[in-house]
């Protein structure tokens, strides 16, 4: 872990060289850590932050101390400061300095002229039975100050906290220090963008100790690589619709998948998706789930070395006149489709689809699963609004969006209108077009274009109507 330590300390000095190169000459503080011997206390992070209207500016900046202690940072001309620092295994946290009354001193800058401030701590290595959690970001503001830190489940009490800076492309590591030893699942680290306003966050499903009997689990704990967490996929604040669970409970360890349905853009989040789910579980299992406005679903108390099928219905997202509306084709894995998946014809050398979550372990799994945007095609449908005698009903409004009911295939289907079970039957298909538009109609015509085929449902209304004249489903485009 000392190799890994050293690389993101390398990474976070390498981020402060790019910030304190291009700063111009002006005032500067010099901070000096030592511990309660007067001895200096090296690679101490020291932040002298800024407080804006959404929390850090990006005038606040880092340091890191050297081997005397001291950490010489610019600051800008003008602004005022407040100086905190942290390291593994000191006291004060970061926490205490931010959260206890009792804490002496708050030190605060005013920074003005060329001016060099000298400002002194004392480290006190008195913390024990302590570890860091470290996580990987990406998709973050770049250049930006970010607040972090670690939230005890169990207590649902704040533990500690971190603090970072994102590089150029928006990506950084969050290192949390002096968070107490405790078992798996006891732990969530988060980290908050205040410019995306967006919060990213997993459980910690790892025990955190010294690899004794009485805390086992490794004193580092890094989510890096391919368990980097993405602002891309990240929500503000975290809110989940609803959630699909195994067995029918939540389970008491948190999510089993973290997910995020996107279009393959690897940008728009998807929201309000319907998401099927089927395995084999020792009988096929069947479950559902549905995306929140920013793309994201939770599966809870999956069975590890189990594959889950996907069914994703596809939809469109509401537009006003046209403007900036897409809709995404339907997905389903070839699996999903089999009319027992438990069976051993079926179950004989799988594989899965991209889409198609493989959970492995009972560690949280994140997953997103892309759709492709489907393209318009040249299909319309002329509509004219007219009374009763024929004359046009200016500024109307009409809507057209996915009629997902079973439409007959032949003249015959609708003989018997009472017996609902004919819907089912291979005489009806569902064949949604793929369309969600709102058009004005302000002479009383509108035309809606850029249509793929499928089935449509079209409503009207008028200056004269309370409610919408629904006229029925249409088959338009081609």
């Amino acid at each position: 872990m000392r190799s890994f330590n050293k690389l993101i300390l390398s990474a976070a000095l390498f981020a402060i060289s790019l910030g304190t190169a291009a700063a111009s000459i002006g005032p500067r503080v010099n901070v000096h850590i030592k511990d309660q011997f007067n001895n200096p206390v090296k690679y101490v992070g020291v932040v002298a932050a800024v407080f804006g209207m959404n929390g850090p500016s990006t005038d606040t900046v880092f340091g890191v101390t050297d081997s005397s202690g001291n950490a010489l940072i610019n600051l800008a001309d003008g602004k005022s400061y407040n100086l905190y620092f942290s390291t593994q295994g000191y006291s004060p946290t970061i926490s205490d300095q931010f959260n206890n009354p009792a804490y002496d001193p708050n030190r605060y800058i005013f920074a003005s002229g060329p001016t060099l401030y000298f400002s002194t701590f004392t480290a006190t290595k008195d913390l024990t039975n302590v570890g860091s959690i470290v996580q990987q970001f990406a998709g973050a503001t770049p250049n930006r100050v970010l607040f972090g830190g670690v939230y005890n489940m169990l207590s649902q009490m704040q533990g500690a906290s971190g603090i970072t800076v994102s590089s150029n492309d928006g990506t950084g590591f969050l290192v949390v220090d002096n968070v107490p030893y405790a078992g798996a699942n006891t732990y969530n680290i988060g980290l908050y963008d205040p410019t995306l306003n967006r919060g990213i966050g997993r459980n910690v499903m790892s025990f955190l100790g010294n690899n004794t009997q009485a805390y086992p689990g490794d004193s580092v704990i890094p989510y890096v690589g391919a368990a980097t967490l993405n602002f891309v996929q990240a929500v503000p604040p975290t809110r989940v619709e609803t959630t699909s669970t195994q067995g029918g409970g939540t389970s008491a360890t948190g999510a089993s998948v973290e997910g995020v349905i996107m279009s393959t853009d690897n940008v728009t989040p998807i929201p309000h998706m319907g998401i099927n789910v089927k395995a084999c579980v020792g009988y096929q299992w069947n479950n559902w789930a549905n995306t929140d406005e920013n793309g994201r679903f939770q599966l809870y108390g999956l069975t590890p070395g189990v594959t889950y099928y996907l069914n994703i219905m596809g939809g469109c997202t509401w537009s006003q006149n046209g403007q900036n509306n897409k809709c995404y084709q339907p997905y389903s894995s070839s699996q999903f489709k089999a009319p027992d998946i438990c069976s051993g014809v079926d179950n004989v050398n799988l594989d899965p689809s991209g889409n198609d979550i493989v959970y492995v372990s009972s560690d949280v799994a994140y997953k997103t699963i892309k759709l492709k945007e489907m393209p318009k095609s040249i299909g319309q449908i002329q509509v004219y609004v007219k009374s009763n005698s024929g004359a046009f009903i200016p500024n109307s409004n009409v809507n057209i969006n996915p009629d997902g009911s079973p439409w007959p295939t032949d003249q015959f289907s609708c003989s018997n209108p009472n017996n609902f079970s004919i819907y089912a039957s291979t005489n009806f298909v569902n064949s949604p077009g793929f369309s969600n538009t709102n058009m004005q109609a302000a002479t009383g015509y509108a035309l809606l274009d850029g249509l793929p085929s499928g089935n449509y449902m079209l409503n009207v209304w008028t200056p004269f109507s309370s409610g919408g004249n629904n006229q029925g489903g249409f088959n338009g485009g081609r």
